[in-house]
C-alpha cells in the first residue's frame, strides 16, 4: 500500500522512529498472525503440585476420556454445606487486556442441586484475597457422559489474582470429573489494544485530535510506538503510560476508519492491530437537549452541567410510573430489553397488551407512540436512554430508526448489557453506526466483568458498570467488589456509569428461596453510590423499578412500599450534591489513616467555596479512620458516623458497609 504522509515533527522523538518514516511495514515480524498460544493444557497424567486440591478433590486413575486419569471433585451429601472441599484452583499467569480461551470436558454423576448451580470451570478475580468476580461458561449441565465445555475472558490487572477453579456449586453433592483442560491466549487483530478515549462521540474536531489507551503486557513501553495510518494519512507517536495522542489536520466531511499498530520499533515486530472508526460531521446548529462530553467527563446539555441520576425500567406503561419516578428524584430513565415506547395516561388492557405486543418496529403507530411518550417524559423532566441492544444485524435500518427517536428527552443509546467478550468486533460496529448517524448523544455499554472494561471502553462513551454485593442475609456484607470496580474504571479515564444495586438477589434466583436474601438497606445503598462518586463517577442508573415494584413484590407483597424509599433517599441526595460532584473549583486534599482492616475512602468536593466531604467504608466489620482535611475545623456530619477531633481531623465510624458526609 502507497501512503502520502503528513508529518508533524513535534510527533517524532527520536531519530529513530523518524527512520520509520522510511521502512516498510512488511519487513517487521507481524505477530498477530501467529496464531494462539498455549498457555495451559492439562491432562492429570502427570504430577500436578501447581494445583490446589482439598479433600473432596483427587486424581483418579481410569476416569478420563479413554479410561486415562480424570480429576474427580467429591461432596457427600453430610458435607453438601462444605464448599471449601470441593473446589480445585489453578493460578494463573495472564496478560492484561489479552483475550483467552477456556476449553475442557467434563461429566457428573449423583448431583443432588439445590441452588441455580450444580457445577462449573471458572475463572475467579480476587484482590487481596477477596472476591472481585467470576468468569462462568454457559450450559454446564448434568451428564454421564463426557462433554465439551469452552468460554473467553479477558486479563485484568494485574494487582487482580486470576484463578481457574473447576468445582461443584454451593450446597451441591455428588461427584464431577474434569479432563483435558486448555487455556489458550488468543491472538487476533482485534487484540482489545486499544480503546479509544478522545474525541467524545467520535466527532473529529477542527484539529483532529485522537488520544487512545493502549492494552500492552510489555514491561519496556519505552521501545514501543503507535502507528495511525489509513489511504492518506500516517501518523507515529511514541507510547508514554500507555497513552498516545495524534493530531490529524482539519479533514473534509466524512468518515474515517484508522488502523492503529502498536510496534516494537527495536525488534521490527507488530505486537497488536486494531481499527478505529471517526467521524468529521457538517458543521450545522445542534439540536435542542444535545449532548456533549467534556475534558472533565461532565454531561453537558445544551451545554449547561447535568447530572445523570436514573433508574432501569422495563416496559413503563402509565404515567403515574413516569410521575413516581420523578418524584424518587431521578431525572432520566433507562428503557431495558425494548425499542417500544408506549406510555398510557392510565393503566388498561390495551396498554398492557401493546407493551408485550408492540407495533412493528419502524411503523407510522410505533414512532407515533414513541413521540408521545418522549412528549409525557418532558412533561416531568426527564431525560430518556434508548435500548439499541438488538440492533445488531443487517436488516435493522439504524440509519432509519435514529431519527425517529430525536427529541429534546433523548440523553443517550445503550447497546450492550453485560455481553460476551466476543461480541466486541458488533459492539463497535453498532457504535459506529449510531454516533455516525447520530453525533449529539452519547453510546452507552456496560459490563460486569472489571477484566472486560479495558476492552468495551472503546465500544461506547460511556462505561457503565454494575457491581452487586448485597447477596445472602448470612454472609459479610462489604463493598470491596464495588471498591475494586470503581477503581478499575477510574482507571481507563473514560466516563463511567455507576448502576447502584438497588434490588434483591432473591428476585433473579430463581432456585433459591426468597426468604434467604437481603435487601440493601438505605446506607449501603448510599455508600455504594458514593464511593462512586469518590472515584469520579458522574453518572447513576440505579436498578430497577421494575425489579422494586414487580419482580420483588412477587416474593414479598407490600415490599416496595419500605424499599422504594430507601432508593429514593440516595437518588435525591445526588441531586442535592450535584453542584459539588460537578464544579471543578480545586478541593483541599484529604488524608485517611485506617485503624482497622476495613477500608475507609474519603474525597472532598468543593462549590461555591464550600466544602462536602464524602466518605464511605467497605466493610467487613467495623470501619475506623482518621481524616484529616487541613484548615477545616467546623464540618458537619450529615449521618453521625463521624465527630471531630480539633485541628481539622475527623474520626469516622462505621459497620460493614458505611458512609458519611462532612458539611460546611
Amino acid at each position: 500500500m502507497k501512503l502520502s504522509f503528513i508529518i508533524l515533527p513535534a510527533i517524532f522523538f527520536s531519530a529513530a522512529l523518524f527512520a520509520l518514516e522510511w521502512m516498510p511495514l512488511e519487513e517487521f515480524n507481524d505477530l498477530t498472525r501467529q496464531g494462539n498460544t498455549l498457555v495451559l493444557s492439562e491432562d492429570f497424567e502427570n504430577d500436578i503440585i501447581t494445583w490446589k486440591l482439598p479433600s473432596g478433590c483427587r486424581i483418579i486413575h481410569g476416569e478420563g476420556m479413554n479410561g486415562t486419569k480424570a480429576l474427580e471433585i467429591e461432596r457427600d451429601e453430610s458435607n453438601y454445606n462444605n464448599y471449601d472441599i470441593a473446589v480445585a484452583s489453578y493460578r494463573l499467569n495472564i496478560e492484561p487486556g489479552v483475550r483467552y480461551h477456556v476449553s475442557g470436558f467434563y461429566r457428573s454423576a449423583t448431583i443432588k442441586q439445590r441452588l441455580h448451580m450444580a457445577f462449573s470451570a471458572s475463572i475467579l478475580l480476587t484482590q487481596d484475597g477477596k472476591y472481585v468476580s467470576m468468569v462462568n461458561p454457559k450450559n454446564m449441565n448434568e451428564t454421564t457422559e463426557w462433554k465439551k465445555f469452552s468460554f473467553e475472558f479477558t486479563g485484568a490487572s494485574k494487582k487482580i489474582d486470576m484463578d481457574l477453579i473447576l468445582r461443584l456449586f454451593y450446597k451441591t453433592s455428588g461427584k464431577i470429573y474434569f479432563d483435558n483442560i486448555r487455556i489458550e491466549r488468543v491472538q487476533t487483530d482485534g487484540a482489545s489494544s486499544f480503546v479509544l478515549k478522545k474525541p467524545s462521540l467520535l466527532k473529529l474536531n477542527d484539529k483532529g485530535e485522537i488520544s487512545l489507551k493502549i492494552t500492552t503486557s510489555s514491561c519496556n513501553t519505552d521501545e514501543l510506538v503507535v502507528i495511525l495510518i489509513n489511504e492518506k494519512i500516517k501518523r507515529i507517536s511514541q507510547l508514554k503510560n500507555n497513552e498516545v495522542s495524534f493530531l490529524t489536520g482539519n479533514l473534509p466531511e466524512g468518515k474515517y476508519t484508522f488502523q492503529t499498530l502498536l510496534v516494537n520499533f527495536k525488534k521490527k515486530t507488530i505486537l497488536a492491530k486494531d481499527s478505529i472508526t471517526l467521524f468529521r460531521h457538517k458543521n450545522t446548529s445542534p439540536p435542542d437537549g444535545h449532548i456533549i462530553i467534556d475534558n472533565h467527563n461532565r454531561v453537558l446539555i445544551d451545554g449547561k452541567p447535568f447530572l445523570p441520576v436514573g433508574i432501569y425500567v422495563t416496559r413503563i406503561r402509565t404515567e403515574k410510573n413516569i410521575r413516581q419516578i420523578a418524584d424518587g428524584g431521578f431525572n432520566f430513565i433507562l428503557n431495558y430489553t425494548t425499542r417500544a415506547l408506549n406510555i398510557q395516561k392510565e393503566e388498561n388492557n390495551t396498554s398492557r397488551l401493546n407493551l408485550w405486543n408492540p407495533p412493528t418496529y419502524g411503523t407510522e403507530i410505533w414512532e407515533k407512540q414513541y413521540r408521545e411518550s418522549l412528549d409525557m417524559l418532558s412533561k416531568y423532566n426527564l431525560k430518556y436512554i434508548a435500548t439499541n441492544m438488538r440492533i445488531y444485524s443487517p436488516q435493522d435500518k439504524i440509519p432509519q430508526y435514529l431519527p425517529a427517536i430525536q427529541h429534546p428527552a433523548l440523553l443517550a443509546h445503550y447497546i450492550a448489557d453485560e455481553p460476551n467478550i466476543t461480541a466486541r468486533k458488533l459492539l463497535k460496529t453498532t457504535r459506529e453506526t449510531i454516533s455516525g448517524n447520530d453525533p449529539w448523544h452519547p453510546v452507552i455499554v456496560l459490563t460486569e466483568k472489571v477484566q472486560d472494561y479495558l476492552p468495551f471502553a472503546g465500544c461506547g462513551d460511556i462505561l457503565g458498570i454494575d457491581p452487586y454485593p448485597i447477596e445472602k442475609k448470612h454472609l459479610d456484607h462489604n463493598m470491596l467488589m464495588v471498591r475494586t470496580a470503581c477503581q478499575e474504571a477510574a482507571s481507563i479515564r473514560i466516563p463511567f456509569m455507576m448502576v447502584p444495586q438497588a434490588f434483591n438477589w432473591g428476585a433473579y434466583r430463581k432456585n433459591d428461596a426468597f426468604s434467604t436474601y437481603a435487601y440493601p438497606t438505605e446506607e449501603e445503598i448510599r455508600s455504594m453510590t458514593l464511593l462512586a462518586a469518590i472515584y469520579g463517577c458522574k453518572w447513576f442508573c440505579f436498578y430497577s423499578y421494575t425489579g422494586i415494584m414487580e419482580l420483588q413484590e412477587k416474593h414479598d407483597p407490600g415490599s416496595s412500599k419500605e424499599f422504594w424509599p430507601r432508593v429514593t433517599a440516595t437518588a435525591k441526595l445526588l441531586r442535592q450534591l450535584e453542584p459539588w460532584l460537578l464544579s471543578l473549583e480545586k478541593a483541599p486534599n484529604v488524608t485517611v489513616e485506617n485503624k482497622t482492616s476495613s477500608i475507609v475512602d474519603a474525597r472532598a468536593f468543593s462549590s461555591n467555596g464550600k466544602l462536602r466531604i464524602l466518605i464511605t467504608g467497605c466493610g467487613p466489620g467495623k470501619a475506623k479512620a482518621v481524616i484529616t482535611i487541613p484548615k477545616h475545623q467546623n464540618l458537619k456530619s450529615r449521618f453521625g458516623n463521624t465527630k471531630a477531633l480539633g485541628g481539622g481531623k475527623y474520626l469516622c465510624n462505621g459497620n460493614n458497609i458505611s458512609s458519611d458526609i462532612l458539611i460546611e
